[in-house]
């Protein structure tokens, strides 16, 4: 893993930080998750608020950055993701134009996302598959997962006929997720943290929704530049649980230049 980047406190010491038993994402022996309770929250409590998916969460339930370490954050994020876009126009125009000619459609795909405490935002990135996927595979959008299903869960197959051919190249360099730096801009990501996810997926989070929706999601994260959606759907959890519980922003920085490494070269850092 990642651990040149910066110390990590042994596992007991967040567990009891955390007030939880040492481990992540725990599952019975079935395969389910259950939904533990921390500090006095269900961590898979549901309320209906048009339509909106809100976990509960508590302040209290992991160790937050200080205050003026968030503010510099919040700030770092926004410059940089303003001058990404600025400086990274011609490449933008480019990729919007090959995406265009490749299949018909929007540029950009647009999705509702799950972010920091449950809130919903609209989630943007380049078109990587064909305008009429739902009604030609209905099957690969069905999000009700059998336990041995959600355990061997990948994110991205590399047979998927969704794809077009300009997208399979997008997704493979990581291109199509450019555009999250509007997202970033209008303050619904962070250049760094876990990935957002789709409402369907958040239930599955188990205990784990009240650490990672404690913060806001990234443009890239510790699982992507570990696993590159190589690594199953409770692993992408596990390493989010641990950049949630040891983030920081000598972390952010280190994330961030090895995400350009890997984007460049293709490569992963690997577990």
């Amino acid at each position: 893993m990642l651990l040149y980047l910066v110390p990590l406190l042994p596992e007991d010491v967040w567990a009891r930080e955390m007030k939880l038993s040492p481990g992540r994402v725990h599952q019975r022996s079935d395969g389910h998750v259950d939904p533990v309770v921390l500090n006095g929250h269900d961590c898979r409590e549901q309320r209906k608020d048009a339509d909106v998916f809100r976990p509960a969460v508590s302040p209290l339930s992991v160790r937050c950055c200080s205050w003026a370490g968030g503010i510099f954050k919040e700030v770092t994020d926004r410059l940089l993701a303003g001058a990404g876009l600025a400086l990274l126009t011609p490449l933008l125009l480019l990729i919007a134009i090959v995406v265009k000619l490749d299949s018909k459609g929007p540029v950009l795909f647009k999705q509702t996302r799950i972010g920091k405490r449950g809130r919903p935002f609209t989630f943007y990135k380049f078109r990587g598959m064909y305008v009429n996927a739902i009604e030609r595979f209905p099957e690969l959008y069905d999000y009700n997962y059998s336990p041995e299903k959600i355990q061997t869960l990948r994110f991205h197959s590399k047979h998927d006929p969704r794809i077009t051919r300009t997208g399979s190249f997008l997704r493979r360099t990581s291109l199509d997720e450019l555009p999250n730096l509007i997202n970033v801009l209008l303050g619904d990501m962070s250049l760094v943290g876990p990935r957002p996810e789709i409402p369907e997926l958040v239930p599955y989070y188990g205990e784990a929704a009240d650490t990672i929706l404690s913060v806001k999601p990234g443009v890239t994260s510790l699982g992507k530049l570990v696993g590159r959606d190589n690594i199953t759907f409770f692993e992408t959890l596990d390493l989010d649980l641990e950049y949630v519980r040891t983030r920081s922003v000598v972390r952010d920085f280190w994330i961030l230049y090895a995400t350009v490494f890997m984007v460049l070269t293709g490569k992963n850092i690997g577990h």
